[in-house]
């Protein structure tokens, strides 16, 4: 591997972060609803300011600050033909940076998920597509990277409302990247089993089985991920629904030398509504990432969240929350060469969206984010603020 190569790989290594573009989510279309138009068409316009864009150490350099300007546009289509449900959705945007403009970047995603009911199966194609100027570069560095994204696959249920029933998934993951960064290619497949059972007093749970496979055919890494658990999901009352998965993994490698790993993992989310206008979310789970940003291995990421939504009028509503997450890299330096074991990533956010007449709606929104790192290397904290309109048709 050639040294700018190693180079590259150092700084992707270490860009994984749970965030992407700041945003208010200023285009939020309208949810489906019985006898509504089968099509929903939206567009909007936001402004950002960010006070860090590279991403770079505060105590190391001074920070770029730049005034980002994103036009938008989201479309879904929504239709019952017999038994038969098709969903269609897409959506695009563009971030100007009027001080930087070559750090403009793209954001556009496609995808149809119809529910096919055939005579007690019900079964959910899903086919996605999605193009991004990614922003793996942006710490310590004004690199640009497009990647594209794909996903196909199907999943299968029994449909039942009371009793025991089988379910089946299988999808295809492709990820590609341009010509400099083609190393952090990857295609992963996942396999899912199980059984479920479901009762309108108890709720529902899963006992089930899954396997991912991720290959990096660049660096000729492969990543397997076995997944064994309990899923269970209930509305207690009307006031308070709990969704909870608790499992076990066991994750190995070819291709790179990196120890197996074992242990538990879980996602899990209680939701507790005090009145008709509050609602607070707790979170938390522990998984496995096996991202293209990490060539040479995968993440081990326990990740803790909360976030409170007050409807104060039926039109105006605040939102905030907190989110932390704690990653162990484990990686090949024989391969990939990186000076990063660990690091903390925070995220604190708090908005406000008003809807006018007409389809018109206003958001406001602020985000602050903090990454630590176990060496001190690309280290940052940044702070975003956006105000944004949309209209939807």
């Amino acid at each position: 591997m050639t040294m700018s190569a190693r180079c590259l790989c150092l700084i992707l290594s270490a860009a994984l972060c749970p965030a992407g573009q700041a945003g208010a989510q200023t285009l939020e279309l309208t949810p489906p609803t019985p006898g509504a138009a089968p099509w929903r068409i939206g567009a909007s316009i936001e402004t950002v300011y960010d006070d860090n864009i590279l991403r770079i150490d505060s105590d190391a350099g001074r920070p770029t600050a730049d005034l980002i300007l994103r036009p938008g546009a989201a479309g879904r289509y929504v239709r019952a033909v017999g038994r038969h449900e098709l969903t269609v959705e897409a959506a695009a945007d563009y971030g100007y940076y009027t001080g930087n403009p070559d750090r403009s970047r793209l954001r556009a995603r496609a995808a149809t998920a119809p529910l096919l009911r055939i005579g007690g199966i019900e079964m959910t194609p899903v086919a996605k597509i999605g193009v991004e100027d990614a922003d793996y570069g942006d710490i310590n560095a004004a690199l640009t990277n497009r990647r594209t994204t794909a996903t196909l696959g199907t999943g299968l249920r029994w449909a039942r409302e009371v009793g025991f029933y089988p379910l089946a998934e299988v999808a295809r993951d492709v990820t590609r990247n341009n010509a400099p960064f083609g190393f952090a290619d990857q295609r992963s497949t996942l396999y899912r089993g199980g059984i479920g059972y479901v009762r309108p007093s108890l709720g529902r749970a899963v006992a089930y089985y899954a396997r991912v496979e991720s290959r990096r055919p660049a660096v000729g890494i492969v990543n397997r991920t076995d997944r064994a658990g309990l899923g269970f999901s209930r509305s207690v009352v009307s006031h308070l629904s709990i969704d909870a998965d608790l499992h076990y993994l066991h994750v190995d490698s070819s291709g790179a030398r990196l120890a197996p790993f074992s242990g538990l993992g879980w996602d899990g989310a209680l939701t507790v509504r005090p009145g008709e206008r509050l609602a607070v979310q707790l979170g938390t789970s522990r998984r496995i990432i096996n991202d293209a940003l990490i060539p040479s291995g995968y993440a081990i990421s326990s990740e803790y969240r909360v976030k409170l939504r007050w409807r104060v009028q039926d039109r105006f509503r605040l939102e905030t929350g907190a989110e932390l997450a704690d990653r162990t890299f484990r990686q090949d330096q024989q391969v990939i060469a990186s000076p990063i074991g660990a690091d903390r990533y925070v995220l604190l956010s708090g908005g406000a969206r008003r809807t006018l007449q007409r389809g018109l709606g206003i958001a406001a929104n602020v985000q602050y984010v903090r990454r630590t790192t176990d060496s001190g290397v690309n280290a940052f904290h940044a702070t975003m603020a956006t105000l944004g309109m949309s209209v939807e048709l």
